[in-house]
């Protein structure tokens, strides 16, 4: 076997010092670096290395001057006869460096406006190419040119070179916001990190960063009907202090699924160890070698668990009742509509997209962007697909994911009648749980359906008297679902807060009330939560709240806000309609305010996109208006002088022929 060499840098302690005797062990004869302060450590160590019967050299340098690098390379060729080098590999190890550089980049300018992209050219016939292909030639043994003819043939799909042109055009693209839609999602199902990284992205991009105050709570608001403004009362949370600030528009976008309470469990909080909300998970929280308990399985609770079990001692799962685990989005998409599409995209066993498909998006915006109409496309055909009472379609597919559970489940009669339901498919959130399944048949795992009587500083103890002794609690349940804004809000006819505890919540088009002037709701009582990403329902609340505001600040308008019998009519419309879908059926569900009997307050009555097309119009015969006072009691008089704001704007004035067929 030929002598290997070894060059070993920092050598003289820790780290370098073992892997210098590990490989003499192994066969090398080795050079050992370290600063010139080193030297006599560095001289201990080549004796043990001689000792070892290889020979050894010492070469004190500073790694981080390059040219006493240079001189420390060529005295190891002298002198030991040799040194391999990586050449082309150490490159692209460089280019690959590029790669994390610009992503980290990215994320961190992003917050300034700043965007950041990467080219990285392949076949481009340039002078640098020239001298690359005159000495693969002579190595080769091949004609001069064959080698770049080659390299292309084999390395670019359209067998076509690249020229400096085609790689300016990239840069405009990239450079351009045409390429906002080109993203680097790495799985399918993205983690809660990746998710905030991109809406960081997009606050950079779109520069709203300014706009955002955080760290300040608003803890009262009051409608002023002279005045026509919502007065505030603000607590900055660093300082602690209040002060005062006004609204024309108070647009409300607290949330619901993300207000979480501890829950309503005796002995709570005499508990002795770690006590854990899935809300308000501690980054520190270590929970190795534990014994776990996690309390519910619902959206939260069938990811937390298959999350920690490989980590854990033991876990002790509380279950109150079952709930529909639906196939992996992998799974399930590949028996849908989506699956022709989906078949073609490239991912990997733990469901992230690989470094392929991730380049594949960013060259073809339009291969993204069908994949990511057949997913959404899926999504909107849930409700046709399974959430009407009684229907054929509702058996067929609640027989499908049955199936499916019995087999992950192994048919096991006890887990299956702990965690198959018997209420209809839809009554509670229709979860897909990536390895929930699986983990409840792991030996370390124990699952308990008694329910919760108290708990003690040592653990659970059941319904039967049965103390589970647990070194950590992991509350995955526990959320104020009562639509009751979190501090007061005071309209016409008192605090919205007062109103939603005394009656059901009720919204116009979920994102308006009666007598609270200028006052829009984000995903208010009744919109459509439970159907699909929050992020394309709040988009269109979001453009139609905007609609409406901009009507109010061009027509002079002072206050806007939805009728009592146009509230009335919507709510009877709800309520007649709900019983016809699966949400009503009879189960316990945060749908109906956690009841098990009662009416839905959190869901659209329709489909996601019947919610859509319902927001497409504004209903102007449904509001209360008040007007300006400079208006003098005319509402026309923002007509003015009679000339429209595009003649003066520099505005495209002949815009309807190029749409004389659209109505919208």
């Amino acid at each position: 076997m030929s002598i290997r060499t070894a060059l070993v840098t920092g050598s003289a302690n820790g780290i370098g010092r073992a892997i210098a005797l590990r490989l003499a062990e192994d066969g090398f004869q080795a050079a050992i670096n370290d600063l010139a302060s080193q030297d006599a450590r560095l001289k201990e160590l080549q004796h043990e290395i001689e000792l070892k019967g290889k020979r050894c050299i010492i070469l004190p340098a500073d790694v981080s001057s390059e040219d006493e690098v240079a001189k420390m390379m060529q005295n190891t060729v002298q002198m030991l006869g040799g040194l391999d080098s990586p050449q082309t590999p150490a490159y692209s190890v460089s280019k690959w460096a590029i790669r994390g550089l610009t992503q980290v980049s990215a994320m961190d300018l992003a917050q300034h406006g700043i965007t950041v992209n990467a080219y990285c050219p392949g076949m481009v016939r340039t002078d640098m190419w020239e001298t690359i292909d005159s000495n693969l030639s002579t190595k080769m043994g091949i004609p001069k040119g064959m080698a770049f003819e080659k390299a292309v043939e084999s390395r670019i799909a359209s067998k076509r070179a690249q020229t400096p042109e085609d790689i300016s055009g990239l840069v405009s693209f990239l450079a351009g916001k045409d390429s906002d839609q080109i993203t680097e999602w790495k799985e399918f199902y993205s983690s809660a990190t990746e998710i905030q990284d991109y809406l960081h992205q997009c606050c950079g991009k779109e520069n709203l960063y300014d706009a955002i105050k955080t760290s300040h709570r608003v803890d009262h608001a009051e409608w002023n009907d002279s005045e026509g403004v919502w007065s505030l009362r603000i607590v900055d949370e660093k300082s602690g202090k209040q002060f005062h600030d006004y609204c024309h528009f108070l647009l409300d976008g607290m949330g619901i699924p993300n207000n979480w309470t501890w829950p309503d469990i005796p002995g709570l909080h005499d508990f002795s160890g770690p006590l854990i909300h899935s809300a308000n998970w501690p980054k520190d929280f270590n929970y190795d070698g534990l014994t776990v308990a996690v309390i519910g399985n619902g959206a939260t609770g069938v990811q937390i668990v298959p999350a920690i079990l490989p980590d854990v001692k033991h876990m002790v799962h509380v279950v109150r009742s079952p709930s529909w685990i639906a196939p992996p989005g992998l799974v399930n998409l590949s028996h849908s509509n989506a699956a022709s599409i989906l078949s073609k995209i490239d991912i990997d066993e733990n469901g992230n997209f690989t470094a392929t498909q991730i380049k594949k998006f960013k060259e073809s915006p339009e291969d993204y962007s069908k994949f990511v109409k057949a997913i959404e496309l899926e999504t909107n055909q849930n409700f046709s697909k399974f959430m009407i009472k009684d229907s054929n379609s509702q058996a067929v597919t609640r027989g499908r994911i049955e199936e499916y559970m019995r087999n992950m489940l192994n048919n096991d009669e006890v887990l299956c009648k702990a965690f198959i339901p018997d209420f209809p498919l839809g009554c509670r959130r229709l979860t897909p749980g990536v390895g929930y399944l699986e983990a409840l048949q792991d030996p370390k795992f124990d699952i308990v359906t008694d329910t919760i009587k108290r708990v003690v500083p040592n653990g659970i103890v059941t319904s039967t008297g049965k103390l589970l002794k647990v070194d950590a609690i992991i509350c995955a349940t526990g959320f104020d679902v009562s639509f009751r804004p979190r501090f007061p809000i005071i309209g016409r006819n008192g605090n919205l807060q007062d109103t939603w505890f005394r009656e059901v919540p009720k919204a116009y088009m979920s994102c308006a009330v009666t007598s609270m002037p200028n006052y829009f709701i984000f995903l208010g009582p009744n919109a459509p939560i439970g159907h699909g990403s929050y992020f394309t329902i709040t988009e269109h609340i979001a453009k139609y709240i905007a609609g409406i505001i901009i009507k109010c600040q061009t027509q002079g308008i002072k206050s806007i806000a939805p009728s009592e019998s146009a509230a009335n009519d919507y709510f009877e419309h709800i309520q007649e309609f709900m019983p016809r879908i699966t949400w009503s059926g009879n189960c316990r569900s945060w749908f109906k305010q956690g009841k098990k009997d009662g009416p839905v307050v959190a869901l659209h009555p329709g489909s996601r996109i019947h919610f859509f097309d319902m927001l497409r119009d504004f209903r102007g015969e449904d509001w209360v208006f008040t007007y300006q006072a400079s208006n003098r009691g005319n509402r026309f008089r923002y007509l003015g002088n009679g000339i429209s704001a595009r003649e003066l704007d520099g505005s495209d004035c002949t815009w309807y022929l190029d749409e004389p067929d659209n109505l919208s």
